[in-house]
């Protein structure tokens, strides 16, 4: 993840948080874009899918320029060393949630992996519902990713691969 594009969308009320989020990434040698969504509108309606059921979703770091890979709310310190140190300190992760279907190959290997690991999950399969469909459109910028996983509070991945899920649960 840290050869993506990153940026980092702010409202001008965040915009402590935001520079204080810039500043942390800049430890990890990387130098995120600024998105202030009160004058780069054009952004905003991204970033609507991407808010849902959060009380704080903002400054919102996305992970990936035309394919989303990560969209992460308000994410602290530890949360950014898992993902872009090269030596990351052991923090829990709240429970992820997997949204999938039955005949994805990369949502099998992703829930074998993770059973394997003894890292527990709940899963919700899509196939068979509209509205979970274009909700996971909504949530990675227009493109329907599996699999999603979703993390209460932090964000959600699109599709990362299990190297990321061997950061985050190192």
């Amino acid at each position: 993840m840290k050869n993506e594009k990153l940026y980092i969308y702010f409202y001008s009320a965040q915009i402590q948080q935001a520079e204080k989020l810039h500043k942390q990434m800049q430890v990890f040698e990387l130098e995120p874009e600024l998105v202030n969504l009160d004058t780069q509108s054009s952004d905003i309606e991204l970033v609507s899918g991407l808010v849902e059921h959060s009380d704080n979703p903002f400054p919102i770091l996305r992970i990936g320029d035309m394919k989303i890979r990560a969209i992460l709310q308000n994410p602290n310190i530890e949360l950014l060393e898992k993902l872009f140190s090269e030596s990351p300190e052991k923090q829990k992760l709240p429970e992820a949630t997997i949204y999938s279907t039955t005949w994805c190959g990369d949502c099998t290997q992703l829930k074998m992996w993770m059973n394997s690991q003894k890292i527990p999950f709940k899963e919700i399969l899509i196939e068979d519902s509209e509205e979970l469909k274009e909700q996971i459109t909504r949530w990675s910028g227009g493109r329907r990713v599996i699999p999603t996983v979703e993390y209460e509070s932090i964000g959600r991945l699109f599709n990362p691969g299990i190297s990321v899920f061997q950061k985050l649960y190192k």
